[in-house]
């Protein structure tokens, strides 16, 4: 997201700055308002990031393979994706969410 919105800074196409944006909460000065908010949005996004992994850790999911499922089909020649119909031959289910199916 944060991509997105500093390309379309870039290209002036949009003058919304995500960081700018936390950045005035905390001072008037847009100098400074830009650095701090650059940190904490920063050090939130860590946050939300430690935050996802706890949260998959204490159900027993956190697992490199969970995050690298979804990819798996379109890897693998012999397996369906979510989006593939009905094929003759043989061919293997997709993983599903969580690699339940």
């Amino acid at each position: 997201m944060t991509t997105i919105f500093q390309g379309s800074q870039g290209l002036g196409v949009s003058r919304l700055s995500l960081p700018f944006l936390v950045g005035t909460l905390f001072t008037s000065n847009r100098n400074r308002a830009t650095v701090i908010g650059y940190l904490v949005y920063t050090i939130g996004g860590w946050g939300f990031a430690m935050l996802y992994f706890l949260f998959f850790a204490v159900i027993g999911m956190a697992t490199l393979l969970a995050a690298a499922l979804p990819l798996l089909p379109y890897a693998h020649p012999c397996m369906a994706s979510e989006h593939d119909g009905p094929r003759t031959g043989y061919i293997l289910e997709p993983p599903g969410f969580f690699g339940l199916n």
